[in-house]
């Protein structure tokens, strides 16, 4: 695993502080939903994005590989997965779940800046990161170099369609938490680029190498099930803001949450939190 040492702004910061405490949150929040017919959001995805057998594969911000354990089944043995993530507690645990599949390789490294050389790779995926790249520019031209011709770039983001009213609400209540205690929201808003329809997309990649004619989208609709109290403690972690708020403030947003829950739950007592999830590719031109 390669080494990244090197400054960053105060949002980039802010989030490489949430995975130090909190490794493997991705996967425990938003990843423990499930779709209509039982896939998880890395399930879904992996079929949208469609790695083939012999692939190289680059999973940007891989966490605690469970989007790299799938591809690394898709890709097979003549194939390799390429895991980066900024977080070194995040790369642990993946070190720790992918250390039996030798197809797989794992590096601290930044999307700006990657060491893979041009045309390595045949897709480039990411899994609820890529709104969170600061700044983003880079990211996009670095994604291109290390794409082959007619390869594609594949990823998941909560933006591309409005969310339900349950989840409006909880994120109402989180917002006047932060208020509260005066913590500068606006000073980690990361990027802050658009990316609420296709032609915010068209945008982001109207530099360079990138193909538009063809973006394609997906709807991955993800619920999590539980009783209220449950339901508030499991979709913390999928709020990065959340983890600004003291312990206090945390009690206080999971109680008005499981109130909320609780007036949607079904007849057993249980409710369900909706990630209204899309994923997008888009490809490198071929000449």
């Amino acid at each position: 695993m390669n080494g990244c040492c090197q400054e960053y702004d105060a949002h980039t910061q802010f989030l490489m502080d949430v995975h130090a405490r909190c490794p493997g949150l991705t996967e425990r929040s938003i990843g423990a939903a499930r779709t209509g017919d039982g896939l998880s959001s890395y399930e879904a995805f992996c079929r949208f994005a469609d790695p083939q057998p012999g692939m190289t594969v680059v999973d940007l911000a891989c966490g605690n590989g469970p989007l790299c354990e799938l591809l690394a089944k898709s890709v097979g043995p003549f194939g390799q997965v390429v895991g980066m993530d900024l977080s070194e507690a995040e790369l642990k645990l993946a070190e720790e779940r992918l250390r039996c599949l030798p197809n797989v390789r794992l590096k601290n490294e930044s999307s700006e800046r990657l060491s893979l050389p041009d045309a390595a790779a045949d897709l480039v995926v990411c899994h609820m990161a890529f709104m969170l790249f600061s700044p983003l520019k880079p990211a996009v031209a670095e994604i291109g170099r290390i794409l082959k011709r007619g390869g594609a770039f594949a990823a998941v983001i909560p933006t591309l369609r409005t969310p339900d009213e349950l989840f409006r609400e909880c994120a109402g209540v989180l917002r006047a938490a932060l208020l509260a205690e005066h913590h500068p929201m606006d000073a980690l808003s990361g990027n802050a680029v658009s990316m609420n329809c296709v032609p915010d997309l068209e945008q982001i990649f109207s530099e360079g190498c990138w193909s538009q004619e063809n973006i394609s989208t997906c709807a991955i609709d993800v619920s999590v099930t539980a009783s209220p109290d449950e339901l508030a403690d499991r979709i913390a972690p999928a709020f990065y803001h959340y983890h600004l708020l003291s312990l206090t403030a945390r009690r206080g947003v999971g109680l008005q949450w499981a109130e909320r829950f609780a007036r949607h739950a079904d007849g057993s007592g249980r409710s369900s939190f909706h990630f209204p999830l899309s994923a997008f590719l888009v490809r490198k031109r071929m000449k």
